[in-house]
């Protein structure tokens, strides 16, 4: 371990309230989310927490507690989103006994204020537990969509109820719902926040809602899942389309590879649509085409983390930049999935967050070439 390393994790542990020595905790890993804000400091959502470092993750500049909050342990339960100006997040709090509400809070990411706290469900009866499995603030962060599970332990969980809202963050208001039996898909806002975009299912489409009211604007035919959703920077929507349903897929790499595509986020045209992955060879995928994509809010820059199988008894994984026009930029090798990757604003730093063994870390990358210039790790068995 560095001593970049050693200090960032020891700092961390005292930021959280915690000290080495204190027994080993069950649990998934602390850091879930991470996202640069404007000014390119890189934020770190936590269970007890958000966490604010520099570039490089060498030094933490503050710290926005969850005071007052339904904190648990259990951050696999938690959910959040930040604004596209990296000024407000949002974070959704699981109800901590059963028969009660989760919570959704807005914070001001430059005062650490809680603009508002409001509820997305209804009190489970029951012993139900209800939770909310998808979050997304608007750019503009006067608005918040949520999607809730009903997971009631009577049934079985392909049969639970799903509900999604529309919140006005100032109000706490719902301005709309919607109860579905599956579970909303790839929830992106449009630039200016008029527009919600989600995957329906039965038939596939990719769907434009008006975000205030909840109708549809238009619609787009897809031929496979989304894989991926993103926006790009100058205002396209962007998406990893998965094979056909029906198409057979054999068990050799890259047999089904996905496409990348872009639509227009005003129309839904398709502007562009290319086979594969623009950076990587055909077997740079799995079998089954999986892969995860983001687009940077302030560059032209995309990621899309692939798994190699061309090596039968070793698969790698890496995560390949490239531009919108297909230009592959950069190749980073890493050594586990990434939760979340963050772009920078000025475009010099890719960041992802993973998990390996009982270490889950952050790590920084320079993109120009490739160097790992920051590392943060948390580790559960120093608790």
């Amino acid at each position: 371990m560095t001593t970049t390393t050693r200090i960032a994790t020891l700092g961390l542990l005292t930021a959280l309230g915690l000290a080495p020595g204190c027994g080993n905790l069950d649990g998934p890993p602390p850091v879930d989310t991470i996202a640069y804000d404007a000014d390119g400091s890189l934020l770190t959502f936590m269970a007890f927490g958000i966490h604010v470092f520099n570039t490089t993750l060498n030094r933490e500049t503050r710290t926005i507690p969850f005071d007052g909050l339904p904190v648990s342990r259990t951050i696999e339960v938690y959910r959040y989103s930040v604004s596209a100006d990296g000024h407000t997040a949002a974070v959704s709090f699981p109800a901590l006994e059963a028969e009660q509400p989760s919570t959704i809070a807005v914070f001001d990411l430059k005062t650490g204020e809680t603009l508002n706290t409001f509820h997305p469900d209804d009190p489970a009866p029951d012993g139900r537990m209800q939770g909310v499995v998808e979050l997304k603030l608007s750019p503009h962060a006067d608005l918040v969509y949520s999607c809730s599970v009903n997971a009631d332990p009577s049934i079985p969980p392909g049969d639970w109820g799903y509900r999604f809202t529309v919140f006005a963050v100032a109000t706490g208001q719902a301005l709309w719902t919607r109860d579905v039996p599956s579970q909303t898909q790839k929830p992106v806002f449009s630039p200016d926040g008029t527009s919600l975009f989600i995957q329906s299912e039965a038939p596939l489409r990719l769907e434009a809602l008006d975000a205030r009211t909840g109708a549809s604007v238009f619609a787009v035919d897809l031929p496979g899942h989304l894989q991926a959703l993103t926006m790009t920077a100058d205002g396209r929507l962007a998406g990893l389309i998965g094979p056909p349903d029906d198409q057979p897929c054999g068990p050799e790499p890259g047999a089904c590879p996905p496409s990348t595509a872009f639509w227009s986020s005003a129309d839904g045209t398709l502007l562009d649509e290319r086979p594969g992955i623009p950076g990587t060879e055909p077997h740079g995928t799995n079998p089954n085409g999986d892969a995860s994509f983001w687009c940077s809010s302030w560059s032209d820059l995309c990621a899309t983390e692939i798994i190699d199988f061309s090596e039968p008894t070793q698969s790698a994984l890496s995560l390949t930049i490239w531009r919108t026009d297909g230009t592959p930029v950069q190749t980073l090798n890493l050594s586990a999935a990434s939760k979340i990757v963050a772009f920078s604003p000025d475009g010099q730093y890719i960041a992802n967050s993973g998990f390996v063994g009982a270490s889950d870390g952050v790590r920084v990358f320079r993109i120009s070439d490739g160097k790992l210039v920051g590392r943060l790790n948390f580790d559960w068995s120093l608790l």
